[in-house]
């Protein structure tokens, strides 16, 4: 409680029954499932697959692995609560705009934040 998206990870991967566990935010709308399949199929040998479109991480549309329970403690214990800090600590494969092919891979990241944000992705009526 109070730890964040990062603490949301932490809970998911506590209670995950499997090595991986795809996470997203409630702020993205446009979610595809094939940009997920991707995301889930490259998560191999790896401790968080996370895609990174135009020269930004989304780390909220990402594969995270069992392994990042321990760093994610530690932060925890340092109320260090920003995604990007674990990032530095993991092992992390990046997935490129070419990586996802003809995937709509921009629009599956995008997350609504404001009504601007959603005007952006809603034409208007």
């Amino acid at each position: 409680k109070g730890a964040g998206s990062l603490g949301g990870i932490y809970t998911a991967l506590v209670h995950s029954k499997t090595a991986y566990t795809f996470i997203t935010a409630c702020d993205m709308p446009l979610l595809n499932p094939a940009a997920i399949r991707k995301v889930v199929q490259s998560a191999t040998k790896t401790d968080v697959v996370v895609p990174y479109i135009d020269e930004s991480f989304h780390p909220m549309h990402a594969a995270y692995s069992k392994r990042c329970v321990k760093p994610i403690e530690e932060m925890l214990k340092t109320n260090d609560l920003r995604i990007h800090r674990l990032l530095e600590k993991v092992r992390v494969k990046k997935l490129l705009l070419e990586d996802f092919g003809n995937i709509a891979i921009k629009e599956s990241v995008a997350n609504i934040n404001t009504k601007e944000d959603l005007e952006k992705l809603s034409p208007p009526m």
